[in-house]
């Protein structure tokens, strides 16, 4: 059979790689909210806190020179904590590597382009990870995994063994016990009530003011159609055409310092199936990240995991002791392997985001 001349000597030049995807997912939420302080590194993968309350009662009248009345002491209790941990490997064969050119080169580079591509990838897995439980347990108060270690967007399919929940009171969820007592989608709704309704609500919860609102995509277009809220921003020119030119709700808006788009988060499961993480109704309102006097509500938890320094032989169990370190969060460690030759890489993270205090944030469903 006749081969072509090009099929022998032809040429195709090499252009730059593409990614067909971006890396990671959208993370449009507040960078306070995944910020890790030193003194929420704990060893291993529990803690607990200290749980006390603020006197809120008024002290009883006497006559004057009459005993005391005796008051009751104010309760004392404790919170035990759980990191996820998470753990991945992959395998490197060298008798692969020693075969692979580089990405953007006709020249071998023992597969270096391809390591460290792999590497990226999977931190960034574990990224995403940190990502999507931070925005599950605001969403909904609670992360849930199934059987097999998947994160899942909802409870459905859910191992309840592996189930972390904030306990999230009933009257914070949904139309919040009445807070919100008529759809927003309803052009005559009250929507700049509803808020101070929920900032009166929220001193007497929690004594904290809710600074901040993540809501979801149809929240915009229910605020622009509002009447109350057109009466509030035809006095305020500049909110006013913020809202018109980006569909983004102004900062400020009916005395609500942040508001958040975060419609825009999502996470794919390994079958590249892509679920969106927050509903299209859904705005959350929360205080301020960093609160006086142990008002912290939310925290993200950093939990420790032993990385071993070499896989040399040890003269004696002490030695061997001395081998390892201790890395609180994401780290990551390759052993060299024998059958086949190659390396193992492992990636991992020890980590929970938490809302210490259930009362403080509110996730309302606006419109039903």
């Amino acid at each position: 059979m006749a081969i072509a001349l090009e099929e022998i000597l032809g040429f195709s030049p090499l252009t730059t790689a593409l990614r067909a995807t971006s890396s990671g997912v959208p993370n449009p939420f507040p960078d306070d909210l995944f910020t890790v302080a030193p003194q929420n590194r704990v060893r291993g993968d529990r803690a607990k806190w200290i749980r006390i309350t603020g006197e809120r009662r008024t002290a009883r009248r006497v006559v004057y020179g009459a005993p005391g009345r005796r008051r009751s002491l104010r309760d004392v209790s404790d919170q035990t904590i759980r990191c996820f941990h998470n753990h991945e490997t992959f395998q490197i064969e060298m008798t692969v590597l020693q075969k692979l050119q580089a990405f953007e080169k006709y020249e071998n580079d023992d597969g270096i382009d391809w390591v460290r591509y792999q590497l990226e990838e999977a931190a960034k897995r574990q990224v995403n990870t940190r990502i999507i439980t931070a925005a599950s347990m605001l969403r909904q108060g609670a992360i849930y995994w199934d059987s097999d270690g998947n994160l899942l967007p909802t409870s459905s399919g859910a191992d309840t063994n592996q189930t972390v929940t904030a306990n999230i009171p009933s009257s914070h969820q949904n139309q919040l016990g009445g807070l919100i007592d008529a759809s927003w989608a309803l052009a005559n709704t009250d929507i700049p009530f509803h808020v101070e309704s929920i900032q009166k609500q929220s001193l007497q919860d929690t004594g904290m003011r809710q600074n901040a609102v993540m809501y979801g995509i149809n929240v915009p277009r229910y605020i622009r159609a509002n009447n109350f809220a057109q009466a509030f921003m035809s006095r305020n020119p500049g909110m006013n055409d913020k809202m018109l030119t980006t569909n983004a709700i102004p900062d400020g808006l009916f005395n609500i310092d942040k508001w958040v788009p975060v419609y825009t988060s999502f996470f794919q499961t390994d079958d590249n199936t892509v679920h969106e993480i927050w509903d299209d109704d859904l705005a959350v309102f929360m205080p301020s990240i960093a609160q006086p006097d142990k008002m912290d509500w939310w925290k993200i938890f950093e939990g420790s995991y032993p990385v071993p320094r070499s896989i040399d032989v040890q003269r004696d169990p002490m030695a061997a002791i001395k081998n390892f370190e201790v890395v609180f969060g994401q780290g990551a460690y390759a052993i060299i392997t024998y059958d086949p030759i190659g390396i193992e890489v492992h990636n991992f993270d020890t980590f929970i985001p938490t809302i210490r205090n259930e009362k403080a944030i509110y996730q309302a469903e606006v419109a039903f």
